[in-house]
């Protein structure tokens, strides 16, 4: 078994990638996991590790850190880069640390998943005999994806196919001169391309993509017997959506050529042709277009109305922005993907801002997840990002309680401990929470510093005794001062007047 450590920030993530699929059944163990790039030295350095699946941006340390420290101190250990948006400038600096893929977060799915896994068994790791059963059938996938490719090539006279077409992709011209200066930058876009449009293709049966130079990138998709004219609505439906997510996470522009359908005399090799003519040097199909009418992803606004909500405590709220989002949205598993990848996102930001346990939502995430990756229907999918937002007002509230709890807390042990010799060490210690944590949690529930709470609780009672008629040389210590001067200071700030003024005109307002 090839052992993996997999490195991300986000539990979400972390916990959606490890939980993907079964991943003994392809020959890989999940060994460990870390939040940010030293953990992960630390575990490389005390641990067996094939393979690190790293996230790019973590604290800390981070993934290009990583990965620049794997390839000095464990150059046989392979770096995956995961990213949840547009870093390309990171990825860059990744590949030149030897880094052997990148993925896109949003765009995994299980089946792209051992895709790589078997890339990676196959050309970056050495074999193992005793890889499950399954791995039979992906030997059979390659055996079919080198035959296409041979046909395409013209190295294979077997006859056509009849109801497919071959596809020429390529980033425009200006793009490669302005941006591409090195060849390891030009495979990041064209991997991220291929990634891309893999997951947009994963419904359709038998289609197999490869990077045929080093500018472009063929698919060849089998239709079948579907009519031309649908099968061409198809492809235009495919194209936006592929131009879509280029231009939105790399701002790049791909020009497309595309041939005729083929049939028994038209062979795939005439198809390649045929695409490779029509690509020429300008976006003869894939003219990059503004987002699509029917192609979503969250605003600010929706992000926005949502944090609204969830501030507001009102799932009501919640679930009609939740709605609003999801009824302008297609029933389209990328745009789908895209969605819950970023609501899941949102959601592990709120965790931390509101400092949840975001463990507490692994068991809806991972339906979430199912959700998704088993092609639910998209009321399915809302129903789970619903629940997963309902969680987390449900952890807001009980974390509120718990935060009032510890504010009665605080004030009693305030109330009887006054007299004493004490501060927030003592008062943090006795109720079971850190400094830091208790002085957040009063102040965010009474609007004052533990500290001024008590000097003003130490005055009041100071008050009450000398309406006692207590000597005022022995009153400080009996209420926790240290010094008479500064129980001095403190009452008059406090009160607006020296004790023995409070106390003049106390007895005269009695009389």
């Amino acid at each position: 078994m090839y052992q993996v450590l997999v490195v991300d920030d986000e539990y979400l993530a972390l916990d959606k990638l490890c939980s993907m699929l079964k991943w003994e059944n392809y020959g890989f163990h999940i060994a460990g996991t870390a939040s940010n790039g030293s953990d992960a030295i630390d575990f490389v350095n005390s641990n067996h590790v094939d393979v690190v699946f790293t996230d790019i941006c973590m604290p800390v340390l981070n993934g290009v850190e990583l990965a620049k420290y794997i390839n000095a101190h464990n150059p046989d250990t392979k770096v995956v880069i995961m990213s949840s948006y547009s870093d390309f400038e990171y990825v860059k600096e990744c590949f030149a640390a030897n880094a052997c893929d990148y993925i896109l977060k949003h765009l995994l799915t299980p089946e792209l998943l051992i895709k790589l896994l078997d890339k990676l068994s196959g050309t970056y790791l050495k074999k193992q005999s005793n890889l499950s059963m399954s791995y039979d059938e992906y030997v059979k996938a390659k055996q079919y994806r080198h035959n296409i490719i041979e046909q395409i090539r013209g190295n294979d006279s077997s006859r056509g196919i009849n109801g497919a077409v071959v596809a020429a992709v390529k980033l425009s011209s200006h793009i490669l001169l302005e941006f591409v200066h090195s060849s390891s930058e030009m495979q990041t876009f064209y991997r991220h391309i291929i990634n891309t449009v893999s997951q947009i293709l994963k419904n359709l049966n038998g289609f197999v993509i490869f990077q045929d130079s080093t500018d472009t990138v063929i698919i060849f998709m089998p239709f079948g017997d579907i009519p031309e004219s649908e099968i061409m609505r198809i492809l235009r439906n495919y194209i936006k959506q592929a131009n879509y997510s280029i231009k939105k996470f790399f701002d790049l522009t791909l020009q497309w050529g595309i041939s005729c359908v083929s049939s028994d005399e038209y062979s795939l090799n005439d198809c390649y042709k045929e695409a490779m003519h029509m690509l020429g040097d300008k976006p003869i199909v894939g003219k990059t277009e503004n987002e699509p009418q029917d192609f979503a992803s969250l605003s600010i606004d929706d992000e926005k109305n949502i944090i609204s909500a969830v501030q507001a405590l009102s799932c009501d709220r919640l679930d009609s922005v939740l709605e609003s989002i999801f009824d302008r949205i297609p029933q389209q598993q990328l745009t789908l993907n895209i969605i819950v990848s970023e609501l899941i996102t949102l959601a592990n930001k709120m965790c931390m801002e509101f400092s949840l346990d975001i463990r507490s939502l692994s068991d809806t995430l991972t339906k979430l997840n199912l959700a998704v990756n088993s092609n639910c229907s998209k009321a399915d999918i809302l129903v789970w990002n619903k629940t997963l937002f309902h969680s987390i007002i449900s952890s807001i509230n009980s974390n509120l309680s718990h935060k009032q709890k510890y504010s009665s807390m605080i004030k009693d042990y305030i109330h009887n401990h006054y007299s004493e010799d004490i501060g927030l060490k003592q008062i943090a210690d006795s109720i079971g929470i850190t400094e830091t944590y208790l002085s957040t949690v009063f102040k965010e529930e009474t609007g004052s510093t533990v500290s001024n709470y008590l000097s003003n609780f130490r005055i009041e009672k100071a008050k009450e005794l000398l309406l006692q008629n207590v000597d005022i040389k022995f009153l400080y210590s009996a209420v926790g001062f240290k010094s008479y001067n500064y129980f001095f200071s403190t009452f008059k700030k406090v009160v607006g007047c020296t004790p023995r003024q409070y106390k003049n005109i106390a007895a005269r307002n009695s009389k």
